[in-house]
C-alpha cells in the first residue's frame, strides 16, 4: 500500500495516543493537532514542495495556503532538523504548534525544524478589519454565569462562554463603531459536542440565521472533547458611528 508509518491518536484514550486527560488537560500533541487543524480548515492549499530535494525523508517542505480577502500563509518545516529559513518578504509573522505568534525579524530569517511553523501575510486582511475581543468588552448577562475561557483557537488565546440553560438566555456586549457604514460581521466560535444554538442581535435586530455551535463527537478512534474554532458570518449590518449593544 505504500504506507511507511501510521500514527493513531485517541482524544481521551488512556492507552494509546492520548491527547487529553482529566488530570492534565490537553497534551502538547492535542494542542498541535488543533493548531494545524485551524491553519488548514477553510483554506485552499496548493501542492507542497520539497524545494529541490528528491528524497521525501530529507527535505525542506513548504505548503502554501490562501483564504478569501487576500490572506496567504506558508507552512514550512525541515525533516533533517533545525536550520535557518529565509521567509519571503510578504510574510510578517509566524505561528508555532503551541499556538504562539511571533513577529518575523527584519532579516526575514527564522529557525525551522521538524515541527512545522506557519508564516502569515496579514497586510491585506488586517488594515480594514475591526476586531472586538469579547473578553475585553463590557458584558451584561440575562442571568447565567458568563466567564472568560482559554482556547488556543482564538486570536489571543481567550474568549467568553455563557453558561446558558434555557432558550432566551443572552449576554449583551457593547461595541463602539468608529464610522457609519455597512459592515460584514463575523463571529469566532469554539464548537464542541455539548454546545447549543445562538442568534446574533445588533440594536435589537436579529442578524442572519441562528448558528449551531454543536458538533458531533469524533469517531474513527478519536472521541471526547476535541474543540473546533472557526468563524461564522451572520451577515451585514448597517449603523451609525456610536456604541452598539450586541447580543
Amino acid at each position: 500500500m505504500g504506507i511507511t508509518r501510521a500514527y493513531w491518536y485517541g482524544w481521551d484514550n488512556t492507552n494509546i495516543g492520548t491527547m487529553w486527560s482529566p488530570t492534565n488537560g490537553v497534551s502538547p500533541a492535542g494542542i498541535a493537532y488543533e493548531q494545524v487543524y485551524d491553519w488548514m480548515n477553510g483554506a485552499t492549499m496548493a501542492a507542497c514542495s520539497l524545494n529541490g530535494s528528491t528524497n521525501f525523508y530529507h527535505a525542506v517542505y513548504t505548503c502554501d495556503l490562501t483564504r478569501s480577502g487576500g490572506y496567504s500563509a506558508r507552512a514550512v518545516w525541515n525533516t533533517n532538523g533545525n536550520s535557518t529559513y529565509t521567509a519571503p518578504s510578504q510574510f510578517t509573522q509566524y505561528r508555532d504548534l503551541a499556538g504562539n505568534t511571533y513577529t518575523i525579524p527584519l532579516t526575514h530569517q527564522v529557525t525551522i525544524g521538524r515541527k512545522p511553523i506557519l508564516l502569515e501575510d496579514l497586510a491585506s486582511t488586517s488594515s480594514s478589519a475591526i476586531v472586538f475581543q469579547t473578553e475585553s468588552l463590557p458584558a451584561t448577562s440575562s442571568g447565567p454565569s458568563h466567564q472568560v475561557i482559554g482556547s488556543s483557537g482564538f486570536s489571543n488565546g481567550q474568549g467568553t462562554l455563557l453558561f446558558s440553560t434555557a432558550t432566551g438566555n443572552y449576554v449583551i456586549y457593547t461595541v463602539s463603531v468608529p464610522a457609519a457604514g455597512t459592515y460584514d460581521v463575523k463571529v469566532a466560535v469554539n464548537k464542541m459536542y455539548n454546545r447549543g444554538k445562538w442568534q446574533l442581535s445588533i440594536n435589537g435586530t436579529n442578524q442572519g440565521p441562528a448558528e449551531d455551535e454543536d458538533r458531533p463527537r469524533p469517531v474513527v478512534g478519536c472521541r471526547g472533547k476535541r474543540r473546533r474554532s472557526e468563524s461564522v458570518d451572520p451577515g451585514k449590518s448597517r449603523g451609525p458611528a456610536r456604541g452598539h449593544p450586541v447580543r
